[in-house]
């Protein structure tokens, strides 16, 4: 008989609304099925999708933030740390389990570091790449937190 774990988001971690979501999972003799759904948990319909892999040694990937779009980080194999910054807190997260992801909402510095030689990150986009949309350097991120904070 199959065992199925119904899809939730935990409440928000930090002041933007960064959020570890649980995705649906089902076992049965046949393996295991995890599936990533619009609403559950991801907040937005992905217009786009890659996988981050064969990361060297002590890389850091990310750093940065976007303006408008927002992701969901899915690590489906191995381990990857996320830290957020959301201008004011700043806040670590281990994926390690395919059936755990983090919502990263627009205006949220995002780091990932720390892979495992095995790790591959999925990244569901909410939209396509637009470099406009990029916030590159961690200087104009506060910046920009602090104009709309006034």
């Amino acid at each position: 008989m199959a065992r199925r774990n119904r899809a939730a988001v935990r409440p928000r971690l930090t002041g933007r609304g960064v959020r570890l979501g649980r995705l649906a999972s089902v076992r049965d003799a046949r393996g295991r099925l995890i599936v990533a759904e619009a609403g559950a948990p991801l907040p937005f319909i992905p217009r786009r999708c890659f996988f981050v892999m064969d990361v060297p040694g002590k890389r850091v990937r990310g750093k940065h933030a976007q303006k408008k779009h927002e992701k969901f980080l899915v690590c489906l194999r191995g381990r990857v740390t996320v830290m957020v910054d959301d201008g004011r807190r700043r806040q670590e997260f281990l994926l390690k389990n395919p059936a755990r992801g983090l919502h990263v909402p627009p205006m949220v510095w995002a780091e990932q570091y720390d892979f495992s030689p095995d790790a591959i990150l999925a990244v569901f986009a909410s939209a396509r790449y637009d470099p406009r949309d990029y916030i590159l350097t961690y200087d104009e991120f506060v910046r920009r937190v602090r104009r709309s904070k006034r």
